[in-house]
């Protein structure tokens, strides 16, 4: 008797902990509800709509990748991201520093150059050239003359291919649009002497590039490929009054880092080094380093920042550079 009455108080305190467990997370779970009444309304529609949780079949329901395009851009506004031009912004504390001690308003050599406004379609025009080297998302306009004939638009497929009637897959990646021209035509050949082929690229490929470090707007992007490194700067507003024009680092896919100063490609009349983005890449701007100003009866007043390494400069040398 002992032995059953010990058992119903055991199973009286599991009880009880039981619905105290349980109130105590509808309580919590009330709680969060009152504070987030747009969760609460989900809850209510959810549960009205289907009264239960539908996990479906159990198959995997990822869809393939898509390879993005530049014909992406204008199918899909949601992608788009449009250079942004800088505002009017404060100045940075290397400005404020130099106003203090000259009593000028001076700007940093350089700060507004990438972070002009520019026309996407522009851009797009500018990213196309002989070398070229195809991959995923590109699309190829090709022509064939002679006994098989067509002219078509092909896009590169996800393992690197372009398939024409009656040949077999042709491998593209890492070539050029000659190359393509090429292979193609010593396929039509082997059946037919007078066959001709042309190749163009007519959409180029997007590529993902991680901006981040002394910029406006640290961010993410999606740009054509062979998009020049000062033009992808311009999606996120610029170099900051922190970031450094001499020490902008490009690592690309591979792991190959190379470091670029924007100082060559400001100062050169023909132009300095300007790398462009062939494929997925991370951009990282370091912070600014010495800076020296001039000001006064001087052809061009303003901040200019030292190169990598270096803290101190000849005022002849800085005079006449």
């Amino acid at each position: 008797m002992k032995f059953l009455k010990l058992q119903a108080i055991l199973a009286a305190i599991m009880f009880l902990g039981m619905v105290s467990g349980v109130f105590a997370q509808d309580y919590n779970r009330q709680m969060q509800l009152l504070q987030n009444p747009e969760l609460l309304r989900q809850l209510q529609n959810s549960s009205e709509n289907t009264g239960q949780a539908d996990f479906g079949s159990g198959v995997p329901s990822a869809e393939n990748p898509v390879y993005q395009n530049t014909d992406n851009l204008l199918q899909q506004e949601e992608i788009i991201v449009e250079p942004n031009k800088r505002g009017e912004t404060a100045n940075s504390v290397v400005e404020n520093y130099f106003n203090i001690l000259t009593g000028d308003d001076l700007g940093l050599f350089g700060s507004d150059e990438f972070s002009q406004g520019q026309d996407n379609n522009l851009l797009f025009f500018n990213t196309f050239g002989r070398d070229y080297k195809l991959a995923p998302g590109d699309v190829l306009k090709i022509n064939l003359r002679g006994f098989l004939e067509m002219d078509g638009v092909h896009k590169v497929s996800r393992n690197g291919t372009v398939t024409l009637p009656s040949l077999p897959p042709i491998n593209v990646v890492g070539i050029t649009t000659e190359d393509v021209e090429r292979k193609v035509l010593e396929l039509l050949t082997l059946g037919d002497a007078s066959a001709a082929a042309y190749v163009s690229l007519d959409t180029g490929r997007l590529v993902a590039v991680q901006i981040s470090g002394g910029v406006e707007s640290p961010r993410t992007v999606a740009i054509p490929a062979y998009t020049p490194l000062s033009r992808v700067l311009a999606y996120v507003g610029g170099v900051s009054g922190a970031g450094s024009l001499r020490n902008i680092n490009l690592i690309s896919n591979d792991g190959f880092s190379q470091q670029i100063d924007f100082y060559d490609f400001l100062k050169n009349p023909l132009g300095g080094a300007d790398p462009v983005i062939s494929e997925s890449s991370r951009i990282f701007v370091g912070d600014i380093g010495w800076t020296v100003a001039a000001t006064g009866f001087v052809a061009g007043p303003g901040i200019y920042e030292l190169p990598v390494g270096q803290n101190k400069i000849k005022v002849k040398k800085r005079l006449t550079a």
